[in-house]
C-alpha cells in the first residue's frame, strides 16, 4: 500500500523492530514540518509540487547547496542520522524511503553523511572528530573517490599521496564528488603505492580550510545537487589524518560502500 507518506512497511514487517516503526513516524514528522508535502502528486499536494509555505527542492545549483547544508543542520538537531552512528542498516533503510518520497536532495544529504562518517565507524578511528559532528548535523561531508579516469576502477586512480616527514603531501585531482565545495570535511583516497593497485590505496580525512585544497567548479546535471571537482595540489596533512592503515584505504572504501548500497534501494522506492 503506497500513500503520500511512503510505501507500507507490513510487507517487510518480519524484518522491522518496533523501534524503527518508531523513528520512521519521527522521520515523518521532520518531512511534514521542514520540508512540506511530498513531491509526488495526489493526496493534497499543489499543482506546482509545494506545499502552502512554497518549500520544495531548489530548482538550480546556488539553491540546492544552501539547502543541502540547512538540511544537514536540521536533520542533525532531530536526530535523523542516529543509525549511521549506530551502524543500523534498517534504520537508514526506513530513513531513506520517506526521505526519498519528500525530496530527493534530502536523501541525497543524508546519503552523503553517511558515505562520509562510516569510514571513520568502521576503521575505529577519528581523526579531529568530524565523523562524530557529521552524525551530529554540525558538520557536512564528502566522500571523494571518483576521479575522471577512476570511477568503477579505482585501481587507475591517479591522485597521490607521499609520505614526508611527519605528514603526507596529495596532489591530484577529484571529480563528480557530491557536496563538493560545501563539505566541511572530505574523505579523500589516494594512493600511498601506485605499483600496489587497490592494495597502494589508502584512505585521508581533509578539512575543507586545509592548505592546497581547493574546490575547481561545480558539475551541474540534471538534477540540482551540490556536485563538483576538488584539486589537491601539495596538500599536507598529518600522519593522523589516516583511517586505517597505509594501503587499507580500498578495504575502508568498499567496506563503507557495502554497508550503505542496501539503502540506495529503498531511496529508489521513495
Amino acid at each position: 500500500m503506497i500513500s503520500h507518506e511512503g510505501l507500507s512497511l507490513d510487507p517487510v514487517a518480519a524484518f522491522i523492530e518496533p523501534r524503527h516503526r518508531e523513528f520512521r513516524e519521527r522521520v515523518r514528522a521532520f518531512c511534514r514540518e521542514e520540508i512540506g508535502v511530498g513531491r509526488h502528486e495526489g493526496d493534497g499536494e499543489a499543482a506546482d509540487g509545494s506545499d502552502s509555505r512554497g518549500r520544495r527542492d531548489p530548482d538550480d545549483d546556488a539553491e540546492a547547496r544552501v539547502r543541502a547544508r540547512e538540511l544537514v543542520r536540521l536533520m542533525g538537531a532531530a536526530g535523523l542520522f542516529a543509525p549511521i552512528a549506530e551502524g543500523d542498516v534498517r534504520g537508514c533503510l526506513v530513513a531513506r524511503e520517506v526521505l526519498a518520497w519528500w525530496s530527493p536532495l534530502a536523501d541525497a544529504v543524508f546519503a552523503l553523511q553517511g558515505l562520509s562518517a562510516t569510514p571513520a565507524l568502521v576503521v575505529g578511528r577519528d581523526p579531529g572528530g568530524w565523523a562524530a559532528r557529521a552524525v551530529a548535523g554540525d558538520a557536512m561531508g564528502a566522500f571523494a573517490m571518483t576521479e575522471r579516469e577512476a570511477g568503477s576502477d579505482v585501481a587507475s586512480m591517479t591522485t597521490r599521496a607521499v609520505r614526508d616527514g611527519d605528514g603526507y603531501v596529495i596532489d591530484g585531482a577529484k571529480s563528480f564528488i557530491s557536496n563538493a565545495g560545501v563539505a566541511d570535511f572530505h574523505v579523500v583516497f589516494a594512493a600511498t603505492d601506485p605499483e600496489a593497485g587497490t592494495r597502494g590505496i589508502s584512505c585521508f580525512v581533509v578539512p575543507a580550510d586545509t592548505d592546497g585544497f581547493a574546490f575547481a567548479g561545480a558539475q551541474v546535471m540534471s538534477a540540482p545537487h551540490p556536485l563538483g571537482e576538488l584539486r589537491f595540489e601539495g596538500c599536507r596533512v598529518g600522519a593522523d589524518a589516516m583511517l586505517g592503515d597505509e594501503g587499507a584505504g580500498f578495504k575502508t572504501g568498499m567496506a563503507t560502500l557495502d554497508r550503505l548500497r542496501p539503502t540506495v534501494a529503498a531511496g529508489a522506492c521513495g
